[in-house]
C-alpha cells in the first residue's frame, strides 16, 4: 500500500500522472484491498483439520475470477501442487480449485460463483527446515483481469502467519512467502 502511495505521489510532484498512471494505481489499491479481505477470510478459516497436533498446513484463497494454483515445496525441494497432489515428505493437497467447467456457467460469464476459492497443502509431521509458497496464474475465468489478488495463510503449533498480495496472468511467482519450521 506504501508502494502505491510513493508512485502517487512521485507522479504528481515529479512528472505529472497521465490517466493510465492513475488508472493503474487505482487498479493495484483495489487488488490491496481484495487481498487484504480474503487475509482476513483466511484468518477466520478453518483448516480442515487441527493444526495444533505438529501438522503444517498452507491455505491459498483468491476469487472467482482467476484460476491460481498454489505451489508448496519442502525442505527436500520437493513441490506439491495440482500435478502432483503429494510428495515424499508428506505433503498433500486437497484439491486443485479451478474455473466453473459446463456450458452453463461458461457461456452466462458467471464462472464458478463461489468465493472465496481457497486450496489447501497440509504436512501431517512436517520436517523441519525450509519451505517456499508459489503461486501460478495460467488461466482468467469469467471477468479476469491482468492481475488477480490472493492472500496465503500458515498454521503450526496452533500459529498462523498470513500474507497478500497480487500475481499477473501468465506469471509463475515461484516465491511468494519462505517459512522456517
Amino acid at each position: 500500500m506504501r508502494e502505491v502511495a510513493a508512485f502517487l505521489l512521485g507522479c504528481v510532484l515529479v512528472q505529472g500522472c497521465t490517466d493510465q498512471d492513475a488508472l493503474m494505481v487505482e487498479q493495484q489499491q483495489k487488488l490491496d484491498q481484495q487481498g487484504q479481505r480474503l487475509s482476513s477470510i483466511l484468518g477466520n478459516a478453518t483448516p480442515t483439520v487441527s493444526t495444533t497436533d505438529g501438522s503444517l498446513t498452507i491455505q491459498m484463497s483468491f476469487g472467482s475470477e482467476a484460476d491460481l494454483d498454489l505451489y508448496v515445496t519442502d525442505p527436500h525441494m520437493e513441490t506439491v501442487y495440482f500435478a502432483k497432489s503429494s510428495t515424499r515428505s508428506g505433503g498433500r493437497i486437497s484439491k486443485d480449485i479451478q474455473c466453473a467447467s459446463g456450458s452453463d456457467s461458461a457461456q452466462s460469464g458467471r464462472g464458478d460463483q463461489h468465493e472465496p476459492r481457497i486450496e489447501e497443502v497440509r504436512f501431517d509431521a512436517p520436517i523441519p527446515g525450509r519451505y517456499r509458497i508459489g503461486i501460478d496464474y495460467p488461466l482468467k475465468c469469467a471477468g479476469g483481469e491482468q492481475r488477480a489478488a490472493f492472500a496465503v495463510s500458515v498454521m503450526h503449533n496452533g500459529e498462523q502467519i498470513r500474507k497478500s498480495g497480487s500475481v499477473t496472468f501468465e506469471n509463475f511467482d515461484v516465491v511468494v512467502m519462505e517459512f522456517e519450521i
